[in-house]
């Protein structure tokens, strides 16, 4: 099953997760990955734990979250008043079939694309180079958006692992796919 998200927040709030890379145009489905190289950040997990929490208060103490974030950084308002923000659960009782979506589309160039993999203590994250770009178009999207990074989400158990529930429920682990608007302001999320 292939799911949709929409991303609310503008990308100066996103560039915090370097999703900063120009674009481009080609075509070819079946995309492989050429050259991977594995890299792990210095940085301890605990340091953004905050930035990364989805509960109001901890221990008494405020901790930011994304209703939050427009209070933190003016350029991130959207992110406090969004209304479709990741994560999210997905409800599949409230989904409604659209017979008029077009296949989506991955465009290659009919290059092998390649990136820099790194472990953010996280998840795992494929970065792609900016010389091998990747568009995506179609299902419900009304242009393309290029293909930025790739995270890996999983858990230390089977029963989580995903940011995203379906019907309430988390999975051992999910595969996020981040994507620009030609525009650069708005960012599509598939997983």
């Amino acid at each position: 099953m292939l799911l949709f998200q929409i991303g609310a927040c503008i990308k100066n709030k996103l560039r915090r997760r370097s999703l900063d890379r120009p674009g481009g145009n080609e075509k070819t489905p079946n995309a492989s990955v050429a050259k991977k190289e594995i890299k792990t950040q210095q940085n301890s997990p605990k340091i953004h734990e905050g930035w990364w929490a989805y509960k109001e208060v901890v221990q008494g103490s405020f901790v930011p979250v994304p209703s939050f974030w427009g209070l933190v950084n003016s350029a991130w308002n959207l992110c406090s008043v969004g209304k479709r923000q990741s994560p999210v659960n997905i409800e599949t009782s409230h989904m409604i079939f659209d017979p008029f979506l077009t296949p989506l589309r991955i465009n290659t160039g009919g290059r092998k694309v390649s990136g820099t993999m790194y472990n953010t203590g996280r998840h795992v994250s494929l970065r792609l180079d900016k010389e091998h770009l990747v568009n995506i178009s179609g299902g419900p999207m009304t242009y393309s958006h290029r293909l930025e990074e790739i995270r890996l989400h999983f858990g230390s158990e089977d029963s989580q692992g995903s940011e995203h529930l379906l019907n309430g429920q988390a999975f051992s682990g999910e595969v996020c796919q981040y994507a620009l608007s030609s525009a650069e302001n708005f960012i599509l999320f598939i997983f």
